[in-house]
């Protein structure tokens, strides 16, 4: 509401207004045309594996980053790019923390925290699980190099430190979705990370390239006992 008085900052990219349009497009096509099954008047079939809300339940993902797009734009012009940065790093930061918890109470209750034999799946916070799908791993793939970035950027000591220990936390969460696509897109992820923070000159220090080291290596111990 504060922000909708605000003008929305101009378009970084020529291109991207065109590419948000097709995705508009994609998604008002796609989401009514899959949803209308269930408006012929029979009852909605909720638990059913193929129920025509599947296609809400998968098509609600984009629609919110769709509507946060204006949200960003005003944002970028009353508060800055920078702030608008940092509050949506902390967004993020405090959305994996809740997964990651959700995750590991999850697997205290089901199996135990260092039972890696069986093959239960963790679904976490997303409800979208219920049937597969690539939901939980996708998003701990977007969020863990994000968490990182987050850590070497904060100011304050204590927040770093609350980041470093939400690291291994991250990792074990990712671990224990057993997916080899979500390893695979987790560590393209780091690579590019790495990559970023080397040619951007980000790593001005020992003290960050301890840092950076430091987190790895718990990743790497982490990862050897889970695979």
């Amino acid at each position: 509401t504060r922000l909708s008085a605000v003008r929305p900052a101009r378009w970084p990219n020529t291109w991207l207004p065109g590419a948000l349009l097709l995705l508009w497009v994609s998604w008002l096509i796609a989401t009514p045309r899959n949803l209308g099954p269930g408006t012929a008047g029979t009852a909605l079939p909720i638990s059913a594996s193929h129920t025509p809300l599947e296609a809400w339940f998968v098509g609600k993902g984009l629609l919110w980053a769709l509507l946060l797009v204006p949200l960003l734009r005003r944002s970028r012009r009353a508060y800055g790019s920078a702030a608008t940065t940092r509050l949506f790093f902390h967004g993020i930061v405090v959305g994996l923390a809740w997964a990651c918890l959700v995750i590991a109470w999850e697997r205290h209750v089901f199996v135990g925290l260092f039972d890696f034999d069986g093959d239960f799946r963790v679904t976490g916070p997303f409800a979208s699980m219920n049937t597969g799908g690539a939901y939980i791993e996708v998003f701990l793939a977007f969020a863990l190099p994000i968490l990182l970035v987050w850590i070497i950027a904060v100011s304050g000591s204590w927040l770093k430190w609350l980041g470093a220990l939400l690291v291994p936390l991250a990792g074990y969460a990712m671990l224990v979705t057993f997916s080899r696509g979500g390893y695979g897109g987790l560590a393209v992820g780091l690579t590019v990370l790495l990559l970023g923070l080397v040619a951007g000159n980000m790593l001005k220090s020992m003290r960050q390239l301890a840092l950076v080291g430091g987190l790895a290596l718990v990743l790497l111990a982490i990862a050897i006992p889970v695979l």
